[in-house]
């Protein structure tokens, strides 16, 4: 696994890993022992950075969000982890009711928003595919590849919901790729 600081703060800074574990789905779609699973190939592979909401699964059936969050709690227990697990959560964004959603949305789903939208993603994806064909890795892992070794220090959140699903995105940790094939995914981008 390679690390990557995040914070400016000397007294806050981190060092994370720099493929962050996206566990939206844990403790809902995903059930405990897959989760569980997940998470401790994640930290056996080297990963310290979780992503989590307390707003996330209020979407599915029952659901109220929160689950992510509970189930990451107990897995810590379980597992006696501590700080060395750095976990970002976010608040505010649930809906007021259960069943309602956002209704606020400025670019809309006109026809003409979503063919440009769709002509965009099909362009994206051609330079994708071409890429992951070079490189011999999936479109997934050219993607978190691209954005690790970017200019910038961009920590990318990836989900698995199965340990399988897990190792392909941590491959992508150890993907180079050339400057001619960031170029074409830049312009793409």
């Amino acid at each position: 696994m390679k690390y990557r600081t995040i914070g400016t703060d000397p007294a806050t800074r981190r060092e994370v890993s720099v493929l962050a574990l996206g566990a939206m789905l844990f403790g809902s779609v995903t059930d405990e022992r897959t989760s569980f699973a997940v998470l401790d190939h994640y930290v056996e592979a080297g990963g310290t950075f979780i992503d989590t909401s307390d707003n996330y699964a209020f979407w599915v059936d029952g659901g109220l969000g929160g689950q992510s969050e509970r189930l990451l709690g107990k897995w810590r227990r379980s597992r006696g982890v501590g700080d060395e697990i750095v976990i970002a959560t976010k608040l505010g964004a649930a809906p007021l009711a259960p069943g309602t959603g956002y209704t606020d949305n400025p670019e809309g789903l006109s026809a003409k928003a979503v063919r440009e939208a769709a002509e965009r993603s099909r362009e994206r994806l051609t330079v994708l595919r071409e890429i992951a064909a070079e490189t011999g890795a999936s479109v997934n892992q050219v993607v978190l590849a691209w954005q690790i070794g970017g200019r910038l220090p961009v920590i990318p959140l990836a989900g698995a919901s199965s340990v399988a699903q897990l190792k392909e995105n941590l491959a992508a940790v150890d993907l180079e790729l050339t400057d001619e094939q960031r170029a074409r995914l830049d312009g793409a981008h």
